[in-house]
């Protein structure tokens, strides 16, 4: 038998707020940044990427953390 080929419908940054993709994205890009120096500034898709792979329970703590430590607005 066959098995069908599952494709995602929905990704876990098609459902955040704007504002908050915004955050982890500039956290994403400072954290790359800080450990990767003199490498070329991070695409939205290239944070897109990280912030799917690191998942939405890591994402959410990233977001407090960063917010509550002033990085970003």
């Amino acid at each position: 038998a066959v098995e069908p080929e599952v494709q995602r419908t929905s990704t876990f940054i098609a459902d955040l707020d704007p504002r908050d993709l915004a955050r982890l994205r500039e956290v994403t890009r400072q954290a790359y940044a800080k450990n990767n120096p003199g490498k070329p500034r991070l695409t939205d898709m290239d944070c897109d990427a990280v912030i799917e792979a690191v998942g939405p329970e890591s994402a959410a703590a990233t977001v407090r953390q960063a917010v509550d430590g002033g990085l970003v607005h």
